[in-house]
């Protein structure tokens, strides 16, 4: 082995390391490890596999102690991963009620929004997630579309939103 493939090598060792570090450390960073391969153990299994033959799969894999601490909603997640936390199949959805505005961060978050969507017409909500540093911004869309300040063409994650003329009246009385 060459001088210079010893330094890259070594170099590629620093980066992994300061990466997992970064990641939170070793123990995390195997938990993670322990977590995927328990996960792909369960998901590979078939409907009419027990829970005790999983133990014995993950008894010789190794992941008995990670087998026996998942509870039923983590392993529900895995079995059903586009299915909502605490929310059972067929359960009526609650539907999504926007929240009335709040005084102080997210009613400052819907004033920035709104700001944002005037400046940039025709944008969706990733995009105006980004534009604001502010996750999370569904409910304060919501209002603001119930209050007639913003409307949004399309549907769900193809939303596009752009200011209404109520929108700018009320800009205007803010400024």
């Amino acid at each position: 082995m060459t001088a210079k493939k010893q330094d890259v090598d070594a170099e590629l060792v620093e980066v992994f390391h300061a990466w997992v570090e970064q990641q939170g450390g070793k123990e995390t960073f195997l938990s993670r490890i322990r977590m995927d391969k328990l996960t792909e153990l369960i998901a590979t299994a078939g409907w009419e596999t027990t829970l005790g033959e999983l133990a014995e799969k993950a008894k010789e894999q190794g992941l008995l102690d990670g087998f026996n601490a998942l509870t039923l909603e983590e392993m529900n997640g895995i079995l059903n991963p586009r299915q909502k936390p605490g929310r059972r199949k067929g359960q009526a959805d609650k539907g999504t009620k926007p929240k009335r505005e709040g005084k102080g961060k997210r009613g400052q978050a819907a004033l920035k929004i709104l700001k944002y969507v005037e400046d940039n017409p025709n944008c969706k909500s990733a995009e105006i997630s980004t534009g604001i540093k502010t996750k999370g911004i569904t409910p304060q869309l919501q209002y603001l579309k119930s209050k007639g300040l913003i409307t949004g063409k399309g549907n769900r994650r193809n939303m596009t939103y752009k200011i209404s003329a109520a929108g700018k009246k009320y800009l205007e009385e803010k400024k």
